[in-house]
């Protein structure tokens, strides 16, 4: 069977999603392709945060001297998959090289242009969509439980500050106004008060879905195996019994875009940060917005399915099993805030595409120009799912970008 498109995108999560809905607005024949349902993958297990704060990335000038106490730690947010660290030494070494000082503050400063846009972007897509019904405006609140955490809680909020983000300090006693249910185990906050969730990110991507179908999109469940195609001609999508033809193609598979890199494409430093959720279904009423925990690495978000703690890194590719330890460390760490929780009913693994720069890769191909990424948005893809959908679909129209997206560029690593 095969099959002709204008464009063809490889990952119907909330950032392909975006993309398809916003690009078929010039008339083109679209297709959006993926091997489950879309927003089953990292979009389903999020924390289901807006974090248009997030300018300050993983990669801190502190962080190399800390690391080899977090792996050894049984408290810590970060661990590695010892059988896949021969694998990830060279990202491991890229990583450490964008903690210097001058490469964190360009990080953050590229990080701030594209989140300034983000919010007007978001709001745009939800619309369309007709998903601001799955969206709630609480803010977010973040705590620190020790008096290291509360120096690098207000060195953080400084560092936000400067470039932009509204958020403020508070104290113990505005806290527990805030959210009275937490045990007071807590020093300090920080209250971002602008900030936004999703009740239920996955019904956030299946109305942009199904928006982008109602409008004529087509969207195709199946895995694709192969990309073919040479610089200046058509490229083809093998999947399944079907050939997908198209003039342009845009790899948004997340984590699972690696395996096409380095085919057609040039290859890029991408990886993955396992993140796990556990859920708790009678506990979405002891918090009344996202509670981010910031040394244990986690938030806690109050959902339709009830209350989701999800974080943490486990570095460990994308084929080794779930780690019950990581989900043990989540639900014990919630039960300290929030002892009155019931049984835990559900958890999850998924895969954050990650970038050794903390960095998403938008942009055109070097090697072949009818084939754009958008993929490794680490820990804001959702955040970023609306203004990478703008900025591709102008790409796809051979329209400048709006937003300076040099830093994101597939060729920054050669």
């Amino acid at each position: 069977m095969k099959k002709s498109f204008d464009v063809v995108i490889i990952g119907a999560g909330v950032v392909g999603a975006s993309i398809a809905l916003q690009a078929q607005q010039s008339g083109q024949r679209i297709a959006l392709l993926d091997r489950d349902e879309p927003g089953s993958g990292a979009s389903f297990g999020n924390a289901g945060t807006f974090a248009e704060y997030g300018c300050t990335p993983i990669n801190n000038p502190r962080l190399p001297l800390s690391v080899p106490g977090m792996l050894l730690g049984s408290e810590s947010p970060l661990s590695v998959r010892w059988s896949y660290l021969p694998h990830l030494l060279p990202w491991l070494w890229q990583f450490l090289m964008n903690c210097r000082p001058e490469r964190v503050r360009a990080i953050s400063e590229a990080l701030t242009g594209l989140l300034s846009k983000a919010e007007a972007a978001t709001t745009v897509l939800l619309k369309k969509a007709a998903a601001e019904d799955l969206v709630i405006h609480k803010g977010c609140v973040y705590i620190c439980t020790s008096e290291s955490g509360r120096r690098k809680n207000r060195a953080d909020l400084q560092h936000r500050k400067a470039l932009g983000v509204t958020a403020r300090l508070i104290s113990a006693e505005e806290i527990h106004d805030l959210e009275p249910g937490l045990e007071p185990i807590y020093l300090e906050g920080i209250f971002f008060e602008k900030a936004r969730h999703t009740i239920d990110p996955q019904a956030v991507v299946k109305r942009l879905t199904e928006r982008f179908a109602a409008d004529g999109g087509t969207v195709i469940c199946d895995v694709a195996t192969a990309i073919e195609g040479k610089a200046g001609q058509s490229v083809s999508v093998q999947c399944g019994q079907r050939n997908l033809r198209c003039g342009q193609l845009v790899m948004a598979a997340g984590a699972w875009s690696k395996q096409f890199l380095g085919t057609v494409v040039e290859s890029v430093p991408l990886d993955t940060e396992r993140g796990y959720h556990v859920s708790f279904a009678d506990g979405q009423t002891l918090i009344q917005r996202p509670v981010g925990w910031a040394e244990m690495g986690f938030y806690m978000t109050p959902m339709r399915e009830g209350l989701r703690a999800a974080g943490t890194v486990e570095l460990g590719g994308l084929r080794l099993p779930a780690n019950e330890k990581r989900l043990a460390y989540i639900e014990r760490n919630t039960r300290r805030l929030l002892p009155n929780l019931g049984v835990r009913t559900s958890d999850w693994l998924g895969f954050r595409p990650s970038m050794p720069d903390a960095l998403p890769v938008i942009g055109r191909s070097v090697r072949n120009q009818n084939i754009i990424f958008a993929f490794g948005h680490q820990h804001l893809g959702l955040t970023l799912a609306g203004i990478t959908g703008q900025i591709v679909a102008r790409l796809l129209n051979g329209e400048a970008s709006l937003v300076d997206i040099c830093a994101f560029s597939p060729d920054r690593f050669h």
